[in-house]
């Protein structure tokens, strides 16, 4: 005679006097192991068909709908699985996860919600961007932790995200908070965006700082624009690239009160090889800079302390067109052999043509043989009948 519930393996020990707990690693465990391992098989498969990429993995993170998906995904990139004793490895998991991640503009989530995501990132994700909600109040501490956490993994003492690039979206952190995530963060980051966030000195003195400490040797751009940096602080910063050269290649000093002669000239002091040998691009638009103002920042281009320079952006500033002058002789000396583009755009404070001698030096420059073959000026603003017929061929070269 049958039993019916014998069919079950653990049922049929049991009746013959079994326990089924004491098999250890027997047919149940492996039932239990294999639905576990199926189970984790079609999740990696949904995954793997929904192709995350850094925008879609940051439209899912920010929304409170859909932010479980997100964070099932973080899940099972950084999911590791128990080994028996002599077992064969598992498969990675297959499917790609995002770089990036952009949690700027999150609605209905609590900053603890947030870090649960950011915990969960597996290491492969090196950018992320954060506003307010993640960063000020009671997220401060959480985001702390989180970067503790991200310098264990730089020592491979834990999974975290190896970041290389970290931007803070505008108005989301004040020099209270600047103070204390700026060193954290620093080390092993090439590129820091900081832009719109009113740093004060306090913010900018960490940033010094850090490079005066080498924790900023990574760093390949250095983001700035509209952080309330004035005179104080640029003399901070550049007295620590002084001390501790950088591998900046992009500054962006932008939207800052730095115009003044005293400040061009401390700015100028660093703007050169044994500083910054790897700048390739300044960006200086509206700086409140003058013709006069300006000078030591040319100067320097025409002694050659920029020979890696290609992007000058002065956009924005208040000339008059005696620093077409200026730049024509630097471009004659091939001061800036490397330069590719000059913008000028919105750069005159009056509408009046530009005195004939500068206009005659800038534009001569362009068509001498020491000029950059591939210089493109953009936002320049003639009158055509001021230019001849050699004037504008020179431009047009």
């Amino acid at each position: 005679m049958m039993i019916e519930g014998t069919r079950n393996p653990a049922l049929r020990g049991a009746i013959d006097g079994e326990n089924p707990k004491s098999r250890g690693n027997s047919e149940t465990g492996m039932e239990e192991t294999a639905t576990v391992d199926s189970r984790d098989e079609s999740l990696n498969f949904f995954m793997h068909r929904m192709k995350l990429n850094p925008q879609s993995l940051s439209d899912l993170a920010t929304q409170r709908e859909s932010f479980g998906l997100a964070w099932l995904s973080s899940f099972l990139k950084t999911k590791e699985r128990k080994e028996a004793p002599g077992k064969k490895k598992d498969k990675k998991i297959p499917f790609e996860f995002a770089r990036g991640l952009d949690l700027s503009g999150v609605s209905g989530l609590s900053p603890a919600k947030l870090y649960i995501l950011l915990n969960a990132l597996p290491s492969s994700v090196q950018e992320i961007k954060l506003d307010s909600r993640a960063v000020r109040g009671r997220a401060l501490p959480l985001l702390l932790n989180f970067l503790k956490r991200v310098a264990a993994g730089r020592e491979g003492k834990t999974g975290a995200p190896r970041l290389k690039s970290f931007t803070f979206a505008e108005n989301s952190m004040e020099p209270e908070e600047a103070s204390q995530v700026l060193p954290l963060l620093l080390p092993s980051l090439e590129h820091l965006c900081l832009k719109g966030n009113p740093l004060g000195s306090e913010g900018i003195r960490a940033v010094a700082e850090g490079v005066k400490e080498g924790k900023a040797a990574s760093l390949r751009v250095l983001d700035l624009e509209a952080t309330g940096l004035e005179k104080g602080g640029l003399e901070t910063l550049s007295e620590a690239m002084r001390e501790k050269s950088m591998k900046v290649e992009t500054l962006n000093l932008s939207g800052n009160k730095i115009g003044g002669l005293e400040e061009m000239q401390v700015l100028s002091s660093v703007l050169c090889v044994s500083s910054l040998p790897s700048l390739h691009e300044i960006l200086v638009r509206q700086c409140g800079l003058t013709d006069e103002t300006v000078k030591p920042l040319t100067e320097s281009m025409g002694r050659r302390d920029l020979p890696n320079l290609e992007v000058l952006d002065l956009g924005g500033n208040r000339f008059e067109g005696e620093i077409l002058g200026d730049l024509g002789g630097a471009l004659r000396v091939g001061g800036v052999p490397r330069l590719r583009g000059l913008r000028v755009d919105d750069a005159r404070r009056t509408s009046l043509p530009v005195e004939r001698k500068f206009l005659e030096a800038f534009l001569g420059a362009l068509s001498a043989p020491e000029c950059p073959p591939d210089l493109c000026v953009r936002g320049l603003c003639l009158f055509s009948w001021s230019l001849n017929e050699e004037e504008v061929r020179a431009l047009g070269a």
